[in-house]
């Protein structure tokens, strides 16, 4: 909420974009990593990810509009849609992280470490 109060005057889609995933990388990051169990390049590669993505940025975009409006339908309804490519990055992230360790020599070795 804090976020999208300081978005409403925002006109500038470029400054938004940056302030969002600065937001983001700064606020979230450790909670996400916590959520997803993702270790630090998997997330770092997540957040590419998401950040790269237009209908993410749409999605957030809505969630920050609707919080910062009202409209609790579109709210919810951006919400669900941000969280729904979040994850679905997220679950793209660890099966190829999977795979990767599945076919590599050195797979011990990163399972030792953590």
């Amino acid at each position: 909420m804090r976020i999208a109060r300081n978005l409403a005057d925002e006109k500038d889609l470029n400054r938004m974009q940056q302030t969002i995933a600065d937001y983001i990388r700064l606020n979230v990051r450790d909670d996400l990593q916590a959520v997803l169990k993702l270790d630090r390049v998997a997330l770092d590669k997540m957040l590419v990810s998401v950040f790269s993505d237009e209908k993410a940025w749409i999605a957030i975009a809505a969630t920050a509009y609707a919080l910062t409006n009202g409209g609790a339908v579109i709210s919810a309804g951006a919400a669900i849609a941000a969280l729904s490519n979040i994850g679905a990055k997220a679950f793209k992230v660890a099966r190829e992280k999977r795979e990767m360790l599945r076919t590599n020599n050195y797979a011990l070795l990163y399972y030792m470490r953590h």
